[in-house]
C-alpha cells in the first residue's frame, strides 16, 4: 500500500485520480500496512515505512536550507539580486519532471527543455544537488540567472502545488518508483533460496584516473604525452594550456561486468595497455585524491541496471564515500573536496546508467581497488535494507567536506554492521576486509606510491624517458 500525505486531502486529488493505487491522508494512518510514503510537505508523525519519500527530517531541514547551501558552497539569492530570467525546476528522485522559465518583464512561463541550452541543463544539476543536500527526493527548485549568467537558489517547495499537466507529468516517475520498491521487497525471497540471484542484475563499471610524475625530477608529464583522447585507455577532459600545455589526466576504461572480480581483471588489462603506451621505468603513476596540487582526481563507477534514485544515492554517500574517506589521505582529500568530490554527484550516461562521481581514485592498489568494486556490487544489489543516513545534519556535510576522519570513526563500525548482513556482502566478505583492517587499523592510502608497482605491472627495465 502506498499513501500521500498532504494537507488538504480533499483537494489534493489530481495525483490519486492518475495513480488510483495511492490514496491521500493528512497525517500517517495507523495502519502497518503502508510500505510507501510520500510527504507532500507533511512533517506529522514518524517515518516507519518501508520507503518514506521526503522524510520528515528533511523537510524540516528546509527550516535552515541556507546553513546548508552555505557548508555545501550551493549558491543562493540575496536580497537585492536582480535576476533576468527565472527558473522552475520540478524533480522526482533525481530525475526531471518539467522545467518552468519566465523571462524578466514577461507574467507568462514557457516549459523548457533539458537539451534546449546549457543554462537549463545545468540549472538542473544544480536543482538536483540542492535537493540532495536538503535530504529531500522530490520538491520544486526555484533558480535565478542574474545579468552575468551566474545561478542562484531563489527557493525550495517540498510539496509543491500541483495543475493538471504538472500531476500528469509527476505521474510517471512516481509510478515507475512504486514499481520498483515492490520489486525490491521481493528480492530477499528469491535470494534466500539462491545468494547469487543478483549477480547477473546489476552490472558495475568504472573509468579511474591517474597522473604521471617523472621520477627523475618530481614533474608531471601530461597524459597527452603518451595516451590518446579516446579508448580503452585515454584522457580526461580537462585541458591545461602553458609553458607544456596537454591533457594531464589519464583513465581508464576498462569493460564493465556483472562481476566486480571480472571487472577488476578488466582494469588490470587496460593497466598493462597503458604501460605498453608508456613503457619507461621513470614515468611513474600516481592516484588518490591529488597526486599533484590544483590536480583533483576521481575513482568514478558507473552502474547499469539498477534505477537512480535518491535513496540509492544517499546510500553511495554513507556507505562507498565514508568508508573511502577513512581511507584517504586527509590533507588532499580536504584540497580536492574545495571543487570535486561532493555529496550525492552523479552523472547520467549514455549508455542508460549512471556514474558516482563522489569518490577518489581508488586505483592506489589492487587489493583496495577490488574492495571498492565489491562494496559498490553490494550497495546497488542491497540499497534497499540500508538504513543510516549521517548526513541528514549539517554537522556531517561539513565533516565530509572537511575530510575530518575523526567525526566519522565512532560510525564505522554501525554501517559496517549493517552492511555485513546482506547476502551480497557474503558473497564477498574476503575481498571487503581489508577496508576494515585498515580503518581500524587507522590506515590510509599511499599517494605517492607508484601504483605500476602495487599492482605489480612489468615495469619496463632500462628505457628512460626524456622530454
Amino acid at each position: 500500500m502506498a499513501i500521500i500525505l498532504h494537507t488538504e486531502p480533499t483537494t489534493f486529488k489530481l495525483l490519486p485520480s492518475l495513480l488510483p493505487e495511492i490514496d491521500v491522508h493528512k497525517s500517517p494512518p495507523i495502519d502497518t500496512g503502508v510500505q510507501v510514503v510520500l510527504r507532500w510537505g507533511v512533517t506529522e508523525g514518524t517515518d516507519t515505512a518501508t520507503l518514506v519519500l521526503n522524510r520528515a527530517q528533511a523537510i524540516r531541514n528546509m527550516a535552515r536550507m541556507n546553513e546548508f547551501f552555505e557548508i555545501n558552497r550551493i549558491p543562493y539569492s540575496s536580497s537585492g539580486t536582480l535576476y533576468y530570467r527565472k527558473y522552475r525546476f520540478y524533480m522526482f528522485d533525481m530525475t526531471l519532471v518539467r522545467i518552468l522559465r519566465k523571462e524578466i518583464g514577461q507574467r507568462n512561463v514557457h516549459d523548457v527543455s533539458w537539451s534546449e541550452s546549457k543554462e537549463a541543463r545545468d540549472g538542473s544539476i544544480l536543482a538536483a544537488r540542492t535537493l540532495h543536500v536538503l535530504g529531500l527526493d522530490f520538491g520544486l527548485v526555484e533558480l535565478g540567472v542574474d545579468t552575468r549568467g551566474r545561478q542562484y537558489i531563489v527557493g525550495v517547495e517540498a510539496g509543491p502545488r500541483l495543475t493538471k499537466r504538472l500531476a500528469q507529468a509527476y505521474a510517471e516517475p512516481i509510478r515507475k518508483r512504486l514499481r520498483e520498491a515492490e520489486l525490491r521487497q521481493t528480492m530477499p525471497i528469491f535470494q534466500k533460496a539462491n545468494p547469487a540471484y543478483l549477480e547477473k542484475i546489476v552490472s558495475i563499471g568504472a573509468d579511474p584516473e591517474f597522473m604521471l610524475r617523472d621520477g627523475r625530477t618530481g614533474r608531471l608529464i601530461m597524459a597527452s604525452r603518451f595516451f590518446p583522447r579516446d579508448g580503452l585507455v585515454g584522457c580526461d577532459a580537462r585541458f591545461v594550456k602553458g609553458a607544456v600545455s596537454g591533457y594531464p589526466l589519464a583513465e581508464l576504461r576498462p569493460e564493465p561486468s556483472y562481476s566486480p572480480l571480472q571487472l577488476v581483471e578488466n582494469i588490470r588489462i587496460t593497466m598493462n595497455k597503458a604501460l605498453r603506451l608508456a613503457p619507461y621505468s621513470n614515468v611513474q603513476w600516481r592516484a588518490g585524491s591529488m597526486p599533484f596540487g590544483k590536480f583533483p582526481i576521481g575513482g568514478h563507477v558507473h552502474f547499469v541496471g539498477v534505477p537512480l534514485s535518491g535513496q540509492l544515492i544517499r546510500v553511495l554517500d554513507n556507505y562507498l564515500a565514508v568508508p573511502l574517506l577513512l581511507l584517504e589521505e586527509p590533507s588532499t582529500a580536504r584540497r580536492r573536496r574545495k571543487k570535486y568530490g561532493y555529496l550525492g554527484d552523479f552523472r547520467h550516461k549514455e549508455h542508460g546508467g549512471f556514474e558516482y562521481r563522489t569518490p577518489a581514485s581508488w586505483l592506489v592498489s589492487p587489493q583496495v581497488t577490488k574492495a571498492v568494486m565489491c562494496l559498490a556490487k553490494v550497495l546497488a544489489s542491497e540499497y534497499q535494507l540500508l538504513t543510516q543516513d549521517l548526513f541528514l545534519l549539517p554537522s556531517a556535510q561539513e565533516a565530509f567536506i572537511a575530510a575530518n576522519r575523526e567525526y566519522f570513526v565512532p560510525h564505522f563500525a554501525s554501517i559496517w554492521s549493517e552492511l555485513s548482513k546482506t547476502s551480497t556482502f557474503k558473497l564477498y566478505a574476503a575481498d571487503l576486509e581489508i577496508i576494515e583492517t585498515m580503518v581500524k587499523g587507522q590506515l590510509t592510502w599511499n599517494e605517492r606510491a607508484d601504483i605500476r608497482r602495487t599492482w605489480e605491472l612489468s615495469i619496463p627495465r632500462g628505457r628512460v624517458y626524456r622530454p
